[in-house]
């Protein structure tokens, strides 16, 4: 008998705790919703990620969050959780063959979509990461869309 109490005395400390406790809701996590459009086809996905460093700014690995999106009629929503509120850059791949990468041709010219936050455009590279970037506040769901790009995309 008194074994059954001691386990519903802690049952009931350690649920007080957790109704006590702190805890960061999902819909207060601080999200990107990112819904890109222009799309030439559905096949394949979009993968998109956001960087918190403009020294790693489209390197690969660099992300520090990812998405991998479905499309559906030329359109994809990526959605990603940040680690933290804070300015993150956002660049995204129409990855048509799934090999994770930019097929580029013998010019080096991308062969599938991409795109940059705010729709940044950066000439024959990457825009700066302060034109692609927004900040985000904790708690704070952003939603942007923006435009695939092909080939040069000037």
């Amino acid at each position: 008998m008194r074994s059954l109490m001691r386990t519903r005395l802690r049952l009931l400390t350690l649920a007080c705790a957790l109704v006590a406790a702190p805890v960061l809701a999902q819909d207060e996590a601080s999200t990107f919703v990112f819904v890109v459009h222009g799309l030439r086809n559905d096949v394949g996905v979009v993968g998109g990620g956001i960087y918190a460093d403009r020294d790693v700014w489209t390197h690969e690995g660099g992300q520090v969050a990812t998405c991998h999106a479905p499309i559906h009629a030329g359109t994809a929503r990526c959605v990603i959780r940040a680690p933290h509120p804070g300015t993150y850059a956002f660049a995204f791949l129409h990855d048509e063959d799934g090999d994770g990468r930019m097929r580029t041709d013998v010019f080096g010219l991308p062969q599938e979509g991409y795109g940059f936050g705010h729709d940044a455009h950066g000439g024959l590279g990457a825009p700066s990461f302060e034109s692609a970037a927004y900040s985000l506040e904790a708690g704070q769901r952003l939603e942007s869309v923006l435009n695939a790009r092909y080939g040069l995309g000037l």
